[in-house]
């Protein structure tokens, strides 16, 4: 029987081998997406989702762009999908051509961080 520390650093465990495998995952999914299989690397993309829900794990944010949040298909700019940038919104827009859905993604974060920097070019 196990006790509850060997179980919870055995779980700890299992988070961060998910981890290390979604990181994979989305590899081999950029590296078939580029070369020109985009069916291929949505598979990838699914299966890296399949790991992240059964380890309770969050995918990274760099990775969560890069697949339909709705269709769950890798998106690869230009051949299944189309980016717009929303001065006004301050948000990037992603156009799946394949569930024909838009997603939004604020950069206030980036746009405040320019600010900061051509703040302190003034100041100094």
């Amino acid at each position: 029987m196990m006790r509850k520390t060997a179980r919870k650093k055995a779980k700890e465990e299992g988070k961060s081998i998910a981890a290390e495998r979604i990181e994979i995952l989305f590899a081999l999914a950029d590296k078939e997406a580029l070369s020109g299989d985009i069916d291929l690397a949505s598979q990838h993309v699914e299966a890296a989702r399949r790991i992240a829900m059964k380890f309770n794990v969050r995918i990274p944010k760099q990775y969560r762009r890069k697949y339909c949040r709705y269709y769950h298909r890798y998106l690869l700019f230009g051949k299944n999908s189309n980016v717009r940038i929303v001065s006004p919104k301050k948000r990037v827009e992603v156009y799946c051509f394949s569930c024909r859905r838009k997603a939004y993604y604020p950069y206030v974060a980036e746009v405040r961080a320019r600010r900061q920097a051509s703040a302190l070019r003034k100041a100094t």
